[in-house]
């Protein structure tokens, strides 16, 4: 469904969606149905109706429609507020976010702080966004300029935090490990002086005496270039697998973190 195409079976699933306003209906379920009948639903009916594979008209509606379902029917308390309500007026209150404030109510079909992506993330990728969330902005050596958009804030869990703690690692030992860090991956003030690795991988220092306080070929000089390529290494791993993930879905064909991070390791096996 590329390029604006779509087909007849994509038409066909957006309008049967659309059509239907009743959580259980959209997912094509019975209210005795199982939180795994609910998934294995959600993880079909989602991939077919995704905006970036499917351009049918509708279909970011219908994806919010069975997004929608799946947020409140996979959630134990959600569910049976809705079952009390009934299926003609599908009104829940939301699950309070640690992001978001509490749920005050939800009226309405959809809601305009109501993020299907969000939910998408969750639950092919366990919560997991790319790292470049995290890390925004790179210059990974000449011509590697990477600008890192922001994904929106996500719902953290623990699943999700356990996830996180690599990228966090990294964030607490290059750019928070002291009052003054030595390095940034990115250029931005202080870090203003540019350095490379052997590797070719950029870093930027805070102080035009970093030559004289830690002298090429030096002891301290290698370790603080081996910090550079670890984290720059690990950044390219985590947004490596992020658009592996998205290939396997066939959301994307280019995977230029992963070529980086070939490119990368074959400059560190021929060093």
């Amino acid at each position: 469904a590329a390029g604006g195409t779509y087909t007849e079976e994509q038409i066909v699933i957006v309008k049967q969606i659309r059509k239907k306003k009743d959580y259980y209906e959209i997912l094509g379920l019975e209210k005795s149905c199982s939180v795994d009948d609910i998934r294995k639903a959600y993880r079909k009916l989602s991939l077919k109706v995704h905006p970036d594979k499917n351009k049918a008209p509708g279909a970011e509606e219908a994806f919010k429609a069975v997004s929608k379902a799946f947020q409140c029917l996979s959630n134990e308390e959600s569910r049976k507020k809705y079952d009390l309500v009934g299926s003609d007026e599908p009104v829940y209150e939301r699950r309070a976010s640690p992001f978001r404030g509490g749920g005050n109510g939800f009226s309405g079909f959809y809601d305009t702080d109501f993020d299907a992506d969000e939910i998408f993330r969750n639950f092919f990728f366990g919560g997991m966004p790319p790292a470049t969330t995290q890390f925004r902005s790179f210059n990974f050596g000449p011509g590697m300029g990477a600008r890192m958009g922001d994904q929106g804030s996500t719902g953290f869990n623990i699943r999700m935090l356990i996830q996180l703690l690599p990228v966090l690692l990294i964030l607490l030992f290059s750019f928070l490990p002291s009052s003054e860090p030595v390095f940034s991956l990115s250029r931005s003030y202080p870090y203003e002086y540019k350095f490379t690795t052997k590797n070719g991988v950029n870093y930027y220092v805070r102080s035009t005496k970093f030559e004289q306080d830690y002298p090429t070929n030096s002891v301290e000089r290698v370790r603080i270039e081996e910090r550079v390529e670890r984290d720059y290494y690990s950044v390219l791993a985590q947004n490596c697998r992020f658009e592996l993930q998205r290939q396997q879905w066939g959301f994307i064909r280019e995977t230029p973190h992963c070529d980086l991070l070939e490119k990368f390791q074959s400059a560190a096996a021929a060093a």
